[in-house]
């Protein structure tokens, strides 16, 4: 991103790799998620929700990058 001089100081702009694949049957969808993006189901009425809850892959690193404060050095 960099070399391509993205503005990294605005959130929208990074590059991210993530994915959701879809396979559609006639009355259900099995889906799977790859990052942190999220399914939307959008309904012929206009309406729509999330589906899948939220979860912070993330947690258990930034608690421990926090107990390490500014330390660099690898474990």
């Amino acid at each position: 991103m960099l070399a391509d001089q993205i503005d990294l100081s605005q959130k929208e702009n990074r590059w991210v790799a993530s994915v959701i694949a879809v396979r559609l049957h006639e009355n259900s969808l099995e889906w799977c998620q790859i990052g942190d993006c999220r399914l939307v189901l959008v309904y012929a009425n206009g309406s729509y929700k999330t589906v899948g809850g939220s979860v912070d892959h993330d947690c258990e690193t930034l608690h421990l990058m926090q107990k390490l404060g500014g330390r660099t050095e690898v474990m």
